[in-house]
Order: structure tokens, then C-alpha cells, then sequence
């Protein structure tokens, strides 16, 4: 029985192909949570800005929170502990995803 040698090497070369191109598919996926995580972060930081702005204006500032299609009433010091218990969050989910 006769082993053919290059094709051997190519089966080798083949599998190394679909290993990279699996490594590469799982860091891109890894990638695009990242981002996404980082800019709902941002996001939520330049909320936290706003509230912040509202808090030293007026205390009595009116705050709306979206429910679906609908916007309701929001007092003040909900909506911040909200974005501040977010805002832990996506820190202790970046810091997962960064390892």
C-alpha cells in the first residue's frame, strides 16, 4: 500500500485552513461584542452627563424613561442609580470579554 505523500500535506494544509478560519470567525464575533459593549457604555456615560446636568439645574427636573413606544415619568434618582447599576455592569462585562 502506497501513501501519497502531497496528498497527505494538502488534507494537513486543509484542516490548518478551516482551524484558522474558525479562530478567526470566533475573534471577529469576540470583537463585535466588544464594540458593542463599548459603546453602550458610552452611551449610558453621556446619560449619567445629562442627569448629572439636571441634578445641579433642578432638583425637580422632569426625567423620561422609554417603555417600548411609550414614555413615562422617571424620578431623578431612579434614573440615575439605573445608569450607575449599568454602567457597573458593562464594566464587570468588558472586563470578562478583555480577559
Amino acid at each position: 500500500m502506497t501513501t501519497n505523500i502531497g496528498a497527505q500535506a494538502a488534507d494537513a494544509v486543509n484542516d490548518k485552513l478551516v482551524e484558522r478560519q474558525k479562530l478567526e470567525q470566533e475573534m471577529y464575533a469576540h470583537h463585535q461584542d466588544l464594540q458593542t459593549l463599548i459603546s453602550q457604555r458610552n452611551e449610558n456615560e453621556m446619560v449619567k452627563e445629562e442627569l448629572e446636568i439636571c441634578e445641579k439645574e433642578s432638583s425637580d427636573a422632569t426625567i423620561y424613561k422609554q417603555v417600548g413606544p411609550v414614555l413615562l415619568k422617571n424620578d431623578l434618582s431612579d434614573a440615575t442609580d439605573t445608569i450607575e447599576k449599568r454602567l457597573e455592569l458593562f464594566r464587570v462585562r468588558l472586563k470578562r470579554l478583555r480577559g
